[in-house]
């Protein structure tokens, strides 16, 4: 939640674990997943894409494909934040093709608010109210608080009933408040 002194740690973190010759550690490629999120939320977006594109090539070669499908996942939300919808969306299909083909289910939660909320900007509302829920149901499913949270958020925000929408944004305030958010 302090994203400049986590950038800070996670920067000291990847320097020992390079200077001890650690570069196939599997905890610095989730590092520095953690890392570009932190960097995206100091709108380093250009910075993060840096490091997601060079962890999806990485943990390939690791055959880490949670933590590729994440990476393509973290991608997207970059290229959604920066309004370039087509890398956007080919992120997306990249992850989902690694999610179905491995049978990651757990990624599946992250995936769904993430493929929600591109509809929700780009796209299709129906779609984006149908996976937002499916984040909802996933994330409860395999306990992803943030895919809850998340799912929740998107369906306030794309309710049409008013008390709908204050029900969704009722429970993500309360999910936020129990992790300490």
């Amino acid at each position: 939640h302090e994203t400049i002194k986590f950038l800070t740690l996670s920067d000291s973190a990847m320097q020992i674990i390079k200077s001890k010759g650690w570069q196939n550690c599997p905890n610095l490629l989730w590092i520095t997943l953690d890392h570009g999120e932190a960097l995206e939320l100091n709108l380093r977006h250009d910075d993060a894409l840096i490091l997601y594109h060079d962890l999806i090539h990485k943990s390939e070669n690791f055959k880490k494909w949670d933590l590729m499908a994440l990476a393509h996942i973290s991608a997207a939300r970059c290229y959604e934040a920066i309004g370039r919808p087509s890398e956007c969306s080919t992120h997306l299909n990249l992850s989902r093709t690694l999610i179905e083909t491995h049978h990651l289910d757990t990624v599946l939660a992250t995936f769904s608010y993430r493929y929600s909320s591109y509809h929700r900007i780009y796209d299709n509302k129906d779609t984006a109210l149908k996976y937002a829920a499916q984040s909802v149901h996933l994330g409860q499913l395999y306990q992803v608080n943030r895919a809850v949270f998340d799912g929740h958020l998107l369906l306030g925000i794309l309710s049409m009933n008013l008390d709908s929408s204050i029900f969704h944004f009722k429970k993500a305030i309360d999910i936020f408040s129990l992790n300490g958010d």
